[in-house]
This record gives structure tokens, C-alpha cells and sequence, in this order.
């Protein structure tokens, strides 16, 4: 049987760094209770760990430009002896980890060194996959499963009745390509058929200069939608749906027939003052595009180029009929929007009786993305670890 030792590498309040043996319901938990759910390993504590054991490291912060973070790792690691060892990026939620600090991980041992991220496009062997959001998803306690089987069958016997709005757009904080999206909405008089959501421009000023960065300041000052948030009462409908036992709001997919998925990354920007640096090799999926997908609701996607196309080779299905994705593969992110843009009018054209037979078409294409995500590529991302061990 595998011998594998799971420990999180933390930072304590005088900023000196430890590690600490993982339990199954330990805080950052999400890779190792994947492999309880899916795997079978004897769990090996740090100071019982041998040239046998593949050793699996789990971040807290991830403090690359700070020399104790890695002096401390390096003395820690070629103290102890072990099989191999992973690099568990995943559990931090950072959106992009340059490659050159992940070449520097897997070079401080001298064994088989293994990278495990969120990013959903694999630039080398060594670099494995996984998004955290599975495990909290599906795991045994969790009742969002049952809550989508259960959403599907009222939907199955609600779907005559027209839906109260078009589309849904939670759009989070204001980063640009959102407030783009948003203010084309608005300059279009679409936000009447939406249940939406958005920050106002006084969210957390201290992160304004990542939200918008400084290159597309001059712009953010041109959009007419900044101006209403938040006093265009765009909680007017939010209320009534945000306050839900999950954060999946079932009743705001009964009442409208497409979200409009907007991950946190969209333009690249790189070496530009005032933002994280992105890097085009990295693409990652968030809740955003799981939700939509589990629950089989079509979605307009805000998202890095590749996406889809990286998530249909996985087995998914998105493209059907009209609903093509085509911008996704458009790597100009300023063409890309304004193709989504297009689409974006193309589909509020469209009156709710045709948004209905559409749903109902789209819904029996994409049925099988529920199974293939909880049953085979969430399973199979672990495996694929699993079998390096």
C-alpha cells in the first residue's frame, strides 16, 4: 500500500514558517479528503516519514519573493528522507503562479518533484491538476449534489412557465472586463431581464488598482455604469435571492434561462504597474463555470482564451446549436470581448418563448456534464496524482 504524509506549511504570527501534519478534516483538507474519498494509503506522519513515503505539501500563503519562506522549506526538506514529493498549489487560492517559482519548488530536492495547480492547461509532465472546489462540491456531507437533482426535477415540470428574466450575472467585484460587460448591458437597456449583482467603485479601495489596473483607468472613468453603482438599485432583485441556505441560489436558475460566467482573470496584463502580472499559459476554472455547468444552464463565458475548448477535451459538452462558443478561441483579449459583446445581443434578441425551447433542447445535450465532472474528471484528477505517489 502507498505510504503518503499530507502537511500545510504555514507562517505563524512573528512570521516564521512550520509545518504541521494534514488530517482528513483539517483546515485546507480538500486534497487529502480527495483521496479518501477515491484512494487507498496508509497516512503517515511528518516524523515518521521514509524513502517510501511521497511526501505532499499544502500552502497557506505562498511567499515566494521572501527568502525565509524558501530557506525554511529547503532546511526542512533535506532534513527528512522520502519517495518524491508534491507541491499542492491548488489548495491556495492564487489565480497565477509564475512557472520559473514552480521550476524553483521542484528544484530543491533532487527526487521526483511534482507541481499540483489550478491551472487547467498542463505545460509540463510534472505539472498535475486540481481544482479544490470538487471536494467541497461532492464529498459525502455535502448537499449540493442533492440540491441540483432536486432542482432538475422541478425544473423538468416548471419549464412551460415563462422565467421571470432572461439572464443572471453575479459579477463580484468590479473588475474591468466585468464593469465592460456590465455597462454594455446598461447602454443596451438589458439589465431589466437580468438578476444581477456588482460592488460599487468604493469596494475596497485598496485593491482598486487590481481590480482595474492602471492602464485601463482612463477607461473605467468613461463607463456610464460606474457612475449608478450602486445607486441603480440592482439589489432590487438580488435580495430576494442571495440569501439561500448555498451558495448555488437554485431559485435565480428557475427564474432566468442563462448566467453569464465571469472569471476573475480576462485581459493579460503583464509587467503593468498597479496589477498582478497574468501569465498566458495559465487558465484556471472557478466556481463560476462549475455551477453553471453542474446545474445545465447555458452561459455566456468572461473568461482567458481556451477555456472551453480545454473543458470540452475533458469530455464536457458546451457547444449546441446557436450557442457557440467561437470567441473563446480568440486569443486578442479586445477582440474577444467584442465578439462576447456580439453573441451577447445576438442571444437578448430573443424573446423568452425561444429562450425556453432552447433551454429545453440544451438541457437534454448537456445532461451528462453532471456525471462527467463528479464521476470522471474530478475522480480522475485524483488518480492521475495518485499514480505518480
Amino acid at each position: 500500500m502507498k505510504k503518503l504524509c499530507f502537511v500545510h506549511y504555514r507562517k505563524d504570527s512573528n512570521g516564521e514558517y512550520y509545518f504541521k501534519d494534514a488530517e482528513p478534516k483539517s483546515d485546507f483538507n480538500e486534497l487529502i479528503g480527495s483521496f479518501c474519498l477515491f484512494t487507498v494509503f496508509d497516512l503517515i506522519k511528518l516524523d515518521s516519514i521514509d524513502s517510501d513515503t511521497s511526501l505532499f505539501i499544502s500552502f497557506q500563503s505562498v511567499d515566494f519573493s521572501i527568502p525565509k519562506f524558501w530557506e525554511t522549506l529547503e532546511s526542512k526538506l533535506k532534513s527528512i528522507k522520502l519517495k518524491n514529493v508534491f507541491y499542492d498549489l491548488a489548495t491556495y487560492d492564487n489565480q497565477e503562479i509564475l512557472e520559473s517559482n514552480m521550476d524553483s519548488l521542484c528544484n530543491i530536492l533532487d527526487i521526483e518533484s511534482y507541481i499540483i495547480s489550478k491551472n487547467i492547461i498542463s505545460k509540463k509532465e510534472n505539472h498535475l491538476w486540481f481544482e479544490e472546489l470538487f471536494f467541497h462540491y461532492v464529498k459525502p456531507d455535502s448537499l449540493i449534489p442533492l440540491n441540483i437533482l432536486a432542482f432538475k426535477r422541478v425544473e423538468d415540470t416548471t419549464y412551460r412557465i415563462l422565467r421571470k428574466f432572461k439572464g443572471m450575472f453575479y459579477a463580484g467585484h468590479n473588475r474591468i472586463h466585468k464593469l465592460q460587460f456590465l455597462n454594455h448591458l446598461h447602454k443596451n437597456d438589458y439589465l431589466n431581464d437580468f438578476i444581477w449583482s456588482a460592488t460599487g467603485p468604493d469596494y475596497e479601495p485598496d485593491l482598486f488598482n487590481e481590480f482595474v489596473p492602471i492602464q485601463f483607468q482612463n477607461y473605467y472613468k468613461t463607463l456610464d455604469i460606474v457612475k449608478l453603482l450602486p445607486h441603480l438599485n440592482d439589489y432590487a432583485n438580488y435580495e430576494d435571492y442571495r440569501d439561500r441556505a448555498n451558495a448555488y441560489n437554485f431559485v435565480s436558475y428557475l427564474d432566468s434561462y442563462f448566467d453569464v460566467a465571469a472569471e476573475t482573470r480576462f485581459y493579460h496584463v503583464q509587467r503593468s504597474p498597479g496589477a498582478t502580472d497574468t501569465q498566458t499559459t495559465w487558465n484556471n476554472i472557478s466556481e463560476k463555470i462549475m455551477k453553471p455547468t453542474l446545474m445545465g444552464h447555458p452561459f455566456i463565458l468572461l473568461s482567458k482564451p481556451n477555456t472551453i475548448s480545454t473543458l470540452e477535451s475533458m469530455g464536457l459538452k458546451y457547444n449546441f446549436d446557436f450557442w457557440k462558443y467561437d470567441y473563446d478561441s480568440i486569443l486578442n483579449d479586445g477582440d474577444r470581448m467584442t465578439s462576447i459583446l456580439s453573441f451577447t445581443n445576438e442571444v437578448m434578441k430573443m424573446d423568452k418563448k425561444e429562450l425556453r425551447q432552447f433551454k429545453s433542447e440544451y438541457n437534454h445535450y448537456t445532461a451528462g456534464n453532471f456525471n462527467q465532472m463528479v464521476k470522471e474528471i474530478y475522480p480522475q484528477s485524483i488518480l492521475n496524482i495518485y499514480n505518480k505517489a
